[in-house]
């Protein structure tokens, strides 16, 4: 079976989630680890994330985590690391939405 690269995203505007959602995202995090597929999530420069904390557990649990994280240092927000840790390049605080001129693409007509 073909292994999946499966996306655990969520919004940092709350960061007052509930212990539910808590146990979700660490439940989700197990399943993909022990399925075999890859956990890719955001990595946080300044907080933990429900998407993280699925990744942490992936982790303990041997799967592969792939963090995308802002910025082109690689600082992330606490002790835990991912497998593959991928810097955009983009600046947190406005500017992180798509914006052509960031990448080195050569655009085709």
């Amino acid at each position: 079976m073909k292994k999946l690269q499966i996306g655990v995203m969520g919004s940092a505007a709350d960061l007052n989630y509930s212990e539910d959602a808590l146990s979700f995202s660490k439940k989700l995090g197990k399943l993909i680890a022990e399925s075999g597929n890859t956990l890719v999530y955001g990595a946080e420069k300044d907080y933990t994330s429900l998407s993280t904390e699925a990744a942490k557990v992936a982790s303990k649990n041997g799967g592969i985590t792939v963090g995308v994280a802002g910025g082109k240092d690689k600082n992330v927000y606490g002790e835990f690391r991912p497998t593959v840790l991928i810097n955009s390049g983009l600046e947190i605080g406005g500017g992180r939405e798509f914006n052509p001129f960031n990448f080195k693409t050569k655009y085709v007509d």
